[in-house]
């Protein structure tokens, strides 16, 4: 009995240790996660996206990448007609959408707010930018039966540079020249 008491407590004592060491994994995958996600959206965050695009481009520097800024058009229309809950269903909607459109390769965040953004190869910027405004035209949002409409502005940039930040002014410049030209559109940055 004295030399099972000892291999009990070193047995429960493994135990122990092994579910606390599996929780902590488990929290430091979750903490890790939501650093680098949207909790809405699961897509990646502003930060993420910045630090990933950022990567891409120092890896491939001169080839050009394309960026894609992408906002829903009158979307508090949807927050003050259908409510807040609608309108989270309704950025889900759209998240889901861009991550279906993207292709292999390409990076695709929240940016903030009704703003998304989708880094990719040059190659895929003009069938994409027209692909995205159809999609999310022609694919209402299903909130409790009711189908909520929604189109896209889109500023599209494209560039090589050691980091995002000159490809994101042009494409912000031109998302606010696509929505002044009526919205549902998108507009290529000078």
């Amino acid at each position: 009995m004295a030399l099972l008491i000892p291999l009990l407590v070193a047995s429960v004592t493994m135990i122990i240790v092994g579910r606390l060491s599996y929780r902590h994994h488990q929290l430091l995958r979750t903490v890790e996660y939501l650093a680098h996600r949207d909790d809405l959206t699961g897509l990646l965050n502003r930060r993420a996206f910045r630090e990933a695009a950022d990567a891409r481009l120092a890896a491939r520097a001169p080839q050009f990448v394309t960026l894609l800024l992408i906002d829903v058009d009158h979307f508090k229309r949807v927050n003050d007609g259908y409510g807040h809950d609608a309108g989270d269903t309704a950025l889900r909607h759209v998240a889901a959408v861009l991550e279906r459109m993207a292709p292999e390769g390409a990076s695709v965040a929240r940016w903030g707010g009704e703003e998304f953004a989708m880094l990719c190869d040059w190659d895929d910027r003009l069938r994409l930018a027209d692909g995205v405004c159809a999609a999310v035209a022609n694919s209402p949002c299903d909130y409790d039966g009711q189908m909520i409409a929604m189109t896209v502005s889109i500023g599209v940039a494209t560039g090589t540079g050691a980091t995002i930040a000159p490809l994101l002014r042009r494409a912000d410049a031109a998302l606010y020249d696509a929505k002044g030209d009526g919205r549902n559109r998108w507009t290529m940055a000078a």
